[in-house]
């Protein structure tokens, strides 16, 4: 499904310039190295990125609760207490060396690392990891409409295996 719906109704943390390979705000609109160390980082979630107007998001903003979440399970931080082999997370490696990722106030995420990881924020950026909102953790990843993102289109229609259908989403 990542493949077929996130690309699509979601955005990344991050952009990387396809001819500069210069890092560019997406959902996290600036950021900052808190140590010297590169042990701690904060990102701002960027106000205003409302996610889909369907039951439960209803439009609400994507907020540093998700960030933090979305950083704390790709790590698989989560897998013991969702009852996920942590080698179900794939991308982890990704942000290797993620300790803790805290929500610190409602755009602040605090992100703890136990080594640098030059590669953390490019794997931010990397196509294969759209952000998505909290709730989608209670209502699983197995119903397509039932999916929210904050990207540029919205899932209408999905009939597996026949077809899919977008709407725009301002």
């Amino acid at each position: 499904l990542a493949a077929n719906v996130w690309h699509i109704i979601g955005n990344k943390a991050l952009y990387q310039g396809y001819a500069t390979g210069e890092l560019e705000p997406e959902i996290v609109d600036s950021w900052e190295i808190a140590d010297d160390q590169g042990l701690e980082l904060v990102m701002h979630v960027r106000e205003g990125a409302a996610i889909h107007d369907i039951a439960p998001f209803s439009g609400r903003d994507f907020d540093a609760e998700d960030l933090a979440l979305f950083l704390n399970r790709n790590s698989g931080l989560t897998a013991d207490e969702e009852g996920i082999p942590v080698a179900a997370f794939q991308r982890a490696s990704m942000t290797a060396g993620l300790i803790n990722a805290e929500a610190v106030d409602g755009n602040n995420v605090r992100i703890t690392m136990d080594r640098p990881n030059s590669s953390f924020f490019a794997g931010l950026a990397d196509t294969r990891m759209p952000m998505f909102p909290r709730e989608m953790i209670d209502i699983g990843f197995n119903d397509p409409m039932a999916m929210a993102g904050t990207g540029p289109y919205q899932l209408s229609v999905f009939e597996d295996g026949v077809k899919m259908e977008y709407k725009r989403f301002d």
